[in-house]
């Protein structure tokens, strides 16, 4: 038997051709191929491949992909693709060596795009490999391993190479751990609301305050940090149901301001891009106001991982539906990322929110002074707020006081706190 190609490039067939792929895998477990390894390989950024070179060349670096990989691929090994630019090969023989065979492809795949393009360029392909191992439960079970050493490959430090080990287990356990508790921790409310207050600059007033969760279990403390499970839920789709329950929290406590005669401030809540585009968004977080008798201008929504936003018509759709309801719309995390200065431009932003990033040196290093300035006078001259984050000393006021900033928020104003905290913050009406 040679090289087997498992194509998977449309649906419904997608779906059909991935099950046979992994039935195939769990064929081998079952035989007990000791000398098996899974290769997930992935294109990092192909997207901005397509947007350099064109579709047509993206088009033709996937099919040079499959043509290199079928020239190391042997008798009973095989080749598959479930997404745009990932591939799974499922190779016999020592890792060590298969690592070799592995390199030797992918610098031909570089070489051989090169010629197509006529133009140096160099192509960051990552590979996490996953050997057999009896203690996998089926041909899914490999699967999922040999990703996850993929997403270490791809990290900034290493070669492009990561073959799963006894670490990776071991964090892939406690990823599952979390995974199983999620249900869990929405029902039981271990997921709290905590508030960290916003700041009109020039006046000292209370503006705003953006809510954050914390994972806590009642007797245990916190289960994981946000930095560790948001990831996980924006992967596996969780994120939507802690999306709409961090809406319900934050609705509930202006409830509870109003009832106490306190004069409530907006409050921010986090929308994950990937939860924003969907159909009927809107009509949902207006509902869980209306049960609230809370006025959507009470709510400003921020939208994390804007990465791209600019480029999907479906999301600056949503965006344009949310502001007309009544929400406020702030772009989380400015700078932070490769966030296009067109989203500037073509979204409906009422804020724009400066990561720490752009106030870094900024105390020492005029150029980072100068740019922290044109940047706050651009966006102020667009119409829109301009609101800085990471706040942590009195220069780093000053500063921005002199640059004429609208809203700040910081440890040095305020850690984020229990909502009943925040009480402490407020007049009475």
């Amino acid at each position: 038997m040679t090289a087997q190609i498992y194509k998977t490039d449309c649906l419904p067939e997608k779906e059909q051709k991935k099950e046979l792929f992994i039935r195939h895998l769990g064929e081998i477990l079952k035989e007990k191929r000791t000398e098996a390894v899974l290769t997930a390989m992935d294109i990092h950024n192909f997207k901005l491949v397509n947007e350099i070179w064109g579709m047509r060349n993206g088009s033709r670096l996937l099919s040079i992909i499959v043509d290199q990989s079928l020239k190391v691929l042997g008798r009973g090994e095989s080749i598959s693709r479930f997404f745009k630019d990932r591939f799974y090969l499922l190779m016999l023989g020592p890792v060590n060596a298969i690592k070799e065979r592995l390199e030797s492809m992918r610098q031909e795949i570089e070489a051989e795009f090169v010629r197509c393009i006529g133009y140096p360029y160099s192509l960051v392909v990552s590979l996490g490999l996953c050997e057999y191992n009896e203690d996998m439960e089926s041909g899914d079970d490999w699967l999922i391993r040999a990703n996850y050493a993929l997403e270490s490959a791809e990290r900034p430090v290493g070669d492009g190479f990561a073959v799963y080990d006894n670490a990776m287990r071991k964090n892939l356990q406690e990823v599952r751990k979390i995974e199983k508790r999620m249900q869990f921790g929405i029902e039981n409310n271990e997921f709290r609301i905590y508030l960290q207050p916003q700041f009109e600059l020039a006046t000292g007033r209370l503006s705003g305050a953006e809510a954050l969760v914390r994972w806590i279990n009642p007797e245990a403390g916190p289960i994981s940090c946000p930095d560790q499970f948001i990831p996980l839920f924006e992967k596996n789709g969780f994120i939507r149901k802690l999306d709409f329950y961090m809406m319900e929290q934050a609705c509930r406590v202006l409830s509870v301001w109003k009832k106490q005669a306190l004069e409530p401030v907006p409050i921010a809540v986090n929308i994950s891009r990937r939860h924003i585009g969907e159909p009927g968004l809107a009509d949902r977080l207006l509902e869980i106001c209306k049960v609230n008798s809370v006025p959507p201008e009470y709510i400003e929504i921020e939208l994390t991982e804007t990465f791209e936003l600019s480029e999907n018509e479906t999301l600056m759709k949503a965006l344009s539906t949310l502001k007309k309801a009544g929400f406020s719309l702030a772009l989380d995390d400015f700078g932070k990322e490769n966030t296009s200065i067109s989203l500037l431009r073509e979204a409906c932003f009422d804020v724009i929110k400066f990561d720490r990033s752009f106030l870094a040196g900024c105390i020492e290093d005029e150029r980072a002074r100068n740019l922290l300035d044109s940047m706050l006078k651009m966006v102020k001259k667009l119409g829109i707020k301009t609101h800085v984050e990471g706040i942590e000393c009195r220069e780093e006021e000053a500063l921005l006081k002199k640059y004429q900033c609208d809203r700040v928020q910081g440890f040095y104003y305020a850690k984020p706190m229990p909502a009943d905290m925040l009480t402490n913050y407020l007049p009475k009406t």
